[in-house]
């Protein structure tokens, strides 16, 4: 009886299972682990679940070139070989205070009144520009969960929230 349903619909349903429930599908008929290895929106869950990864619902891509990029990504790590290196000049006194996530990387100035930031780059040609939060008041640690939220949390004397809006 599940057989008989068109694939798109098998496909919808077998996205979403867990690793585990997939390998059994694909044991059980050979249709269904067609199905399985011809999916690509299957195959980029299986991938970001083999990388401990998540999808990343700012980007803009399609999942066939998420897709491409995740395998890209594994290839370079797997054989250590980076796609690209660069270099971005610091062009301020720097203190102890810096933070990296997200592919957003900070740094406090000397004077620990600003917060310089930057959107590190993806690929090869990738502009970065330095922007800077201020603060009247000398920063003491910054918390940040870009991916999840765009949010900064800038520790000083008081708690002070900035939101930064990252995501194309």
């Amino acid at each position: 009886m599940l057989l008989q349903l068109p694939p798109e619909i098998l496909v919808q349903i077998l996205q979403k299972l867990d690793i585990d429930g997939l390998f059994s599908c694909q044991l059980t008929s050979k249709y269904l682990d067609h199905l399985i290895r011809q999916s690509v929106a299957i195959q980029y869950n299986v991938a970001l679940f083999a990388a401990m990864a998540e999808d990343n619902p700012c980007l803009s891509l399609t999942v066939a070139e998420k897709f491409r990029a995740l395998k890209s990504s594994e290839d370079a790590w797997t054989f250590l070989r980076p796609d690209f290196t660069t270099s971005i000049p610091v062009t301020h006194k720097q203190s102890g205070v810096y933070d990296l996530t997200g592919g957003v990387y900070l740094l406090s100035n000397s004077t620990r009144t600003a917060l310089h930031y930057l959107k590190l780059p993806s690929k090869q040609g990738d502009e970065t520009d330095w922007k800077v939060l201020r603060s009247s008041k000398s920063i003491i640690d910054i918390g940040l969960s870009i991916f999840e939220h765009d949010l900064m949390v800038n520790v000083v004397t008081c708690v002070l929230f900035h939101v930064l809006n990252l995501c194309p």
